[in-house]
């Protein structure tokens, strides 16, 4: 099964909003399970290991649980919705920005071994040429 853009964001969502209490302690194979019951089909463990992104969220998110994530309390039925989400969002800014610092590590990386190659600026931001494969590695 090739990952989509849709079907990442969906792998995203179950890694962040895990609950152990609920699922079990997070392991790839019930990520799986989880992702099978929304799409009826997943891809092999394999494959999501070995995608870069899968595997620092779920990292992250093992780390995160380690530490001892606070349960939401209970609550009517709408105020628990809006913990759930909330804590959904919280999950998500905060894998994001872990994200955003990796990639950015790696861009000042690619900067300094650039300048130490001779590349000009004006070098690193000549444009791309448009091409079918261009344009597919946008979407």
């Amino acid at each position: 099964m090739h990952l989509g853009e849709k079907h990442l964001e969906s792998l995203f969502t179950i890694i962040d909003t895990w609950e152990p209490e609920i699922y079990g302690g997070l392991t790839w194979g019930r990520v799986l399970e989880r992702f099978k019951k929304l799409h009826s089909q997943a891809p092999t463990e394999r494959t999501l290991r070995n995608h870069s992104r899968l595997k620092v969220r779920f990292q992250q998110k093992k780390e995160q649980l380690r530490a001892g994530n606070i349960p939401l309390s209970r609550k009517p039925s709408s105020l628990a919705k809006a913990a759930e989400k909330i804590q959904q969002l919280q999950a998500k800014i905060k894998a994001l920005e872990l994200e955003n610092q990796r990639i950015f590590h790696r861009l000042i990386v690619w900067q300094k071994n650039a300048m130490d190659h001779g590349l000009t600026k004006s070098q690193l931001e000549k444009p791309l040429p448009i091409t079918q494969d261009t344009l597919h590695n946008l979407k």
